[in-house]
């Protein structure tokens, strides 16, 4: 169960953002994946759940879409409001410092979900986590491996920006949606912790498993 909850995560923003700018790819893919991610993260991702996990979920449908598009869209919506008005003078005058605030944010709500982790537990055993960063670490290493096969081939026909920048997209999931995505579903559910599990040791392997693949793709975009 744990893994399938990690399946149906959505995808990353903010790393692979780090990374295709380390790389020189960054194009109009990364923001479409945004957009979309977080849209199948309010509506595709909890239709997904309720599908497979109907019986564990005691929150109804269309209060769970309802509480998701609270905490995803209505942001969005004030910061597109927002974009009208002085305020965006105010923002472009500020930027770096807009920047800032926005990466000790993603921090902090690394930090909280981190040191919930702790002082409440994961809900696995210790042998059960071990198996389990392994597993976490073979499926990304593969998942990545045979989507880049799949982006570079003729049968898509992307461009070498585009494949780098669609494997990374396709590939990583995301900590600061998927825990809220999780709590708000699986509120009061006593295997809350052991679902979270995934998603949590996820975040650090993806950081080191991508930054050193990142190396490795630049490498061989420099010598193409």
């Amino acid at each position: 169960e744990d893994i399938m909850l990690y399946a149906m995560n959505v995808f990353s923003f903010h790393y692979h953002l780090f990374r295709l700018f380390y790389l020189k790819n960054l194009n109009s893919l990364l923001i479409y994946d945004e957009v979309m991610g977080n849209m199948m993260g309010i509506f595709v991702t909890p239709a997904l759940l309720m599908y497979f996990f109907g019986t564990a979920i005691e929150l109804p449908f269309l209060n769970m879409v309802l509480k998701l598009c609270n905490k995803v869209l209505v942001p969005v919506a004030v910061g597109q409001v927002l974009r009208a008005t002085p305020a965006k003078h105010f923002f472009v005058n500020n930027k770096k410092a807009f920047k800032s605030l926005q990466e000790f944010i993603l921090i902090g709500l690394v930090w909280n979900a981190f040191c919930n982790a702790f002082t409440k537990g994961l809900g696995i055993e210790f042998s059960h986590g071990l198996f389990l960063l392994g597993l976490l670490s073979s499926l990304h290493l593969g998942s990545f491996a045979v989507l880049y096969k799949l982006f570079k081939s003729k049968l898509v026909n992307f461009s070498n920006a585009d494949a780098i920048a669609a494997t990374y997209c396709t590939s990583h999931k995301t900590l600061a949606f998927g825990l809220p995505l999780l709590n708000t579903i699986f509120e009061g559910n006593p295997n809350l912790a052991a679902y979270c599990a995934p998603v949590m040791f996820i975040h650090p392997l993806q950081l080191l498993l991508g930054s050193l693949i990142a190396s490795k793709i630049k490498e061989e975009s420099e010598d193409a």
